[in-house]
């Protein structure tokens, strides 16, 4: 084994024990999680520790050139796909609000808006961060690496299958502690977003639908 193939699975180890597998335990979270607007530590360092994986898929690996026109028709077909992915998102969104309604189903955490220039600047940098970080973990780290390692595996045929359908499960039940409808739909919302992330080949479409959702989420579902 090579000292890159080494710290490969270093890394995939690290963030599935750190980042991706204690999410799956939590329980229950504090009352105040959603509702005390303080500075985001966690996220922001989350999100740094995103943009250092970013960079270490990315080295060594030559990007082309794109001519002016090319950008500009390339933005236009970006922002078409961050547009669409946004209003699956809200879609998918409503109709579990209309099932909990209809079920009775009360979630144990409501968000509180901000109450303060600050707080809202803090929970614009909670939601920035924390949509950075699990795009580029669940949308475009896990899938790459599943599907590298479960493509060794002699006669396994559904490597890529299943490189794709083990981030959703991950990333759904992370959200378990808010209850089954909150399981569903984020296993949807995965599901959508790393389509976004496949077709327009970068993690900022997914990312900006992502916290775009997360912020209209907030006002709409969240306590005055």
């Amino acid at each position: 084994m090579d000292k890159h193939a080494f710290t490969d699975i270093f890394i995939f180890v690290f963030i599935l024990s750190i980042f991706v597998v204690p999410p799956l335990f939590v329980k229950t979270v504090p009352a105040a999680a959603f509702a005390s607007w303080t500075f985001p530590v966690q996220q922001l360092f989350f999100a740094a520790a995103a943009g250092i994986l970013i960079w270490y898929m990315n080295d060594g690996k030559k990007k082309r050139t794109k001519k002016p026109a090319e950008k500009q028709i390339n933005i236009i077909i970006d922002s078409g796909y961050v547009l669409f992915t946004f209003g699956a998102l809200c879609v998918t969104a409503a109709l579990m609000e209309l099932i909990i309604h209809f079920s009775g189903i009360r979630s144990s955490v409501i968000p509180v808006r901000p109450a303060s220039a600050v707080q809202l600047l803090f929970c614009i940098l909670d939601f920035a961060a924390a949509s950075f970080f699990e795009e580029v973990v669940y949308r475009l780290y896990l899938p790459e690496m599943f599907l590298k390692y479960l493509a060794c595996i002699p006669h396994f045929r559904f490597a890529e299958v299943c490189s794709e359908a083990l981030p959703v499960v991950l990333f759904a039940f992370a959200h378990l502690y808010l209850g089954i409808p909150s399981v569903v739909n984020a296993a949807l919302a995965c599901i959508f977003l790393r389509m976004c992330c496949k077709k327009t080949g970068t993690v900022l479409t997914n990312t900006t639908a992502h916290f775009a959702y997360n912020i209209l989420s907030l006002f709409l579902f969240s306590a005055m």
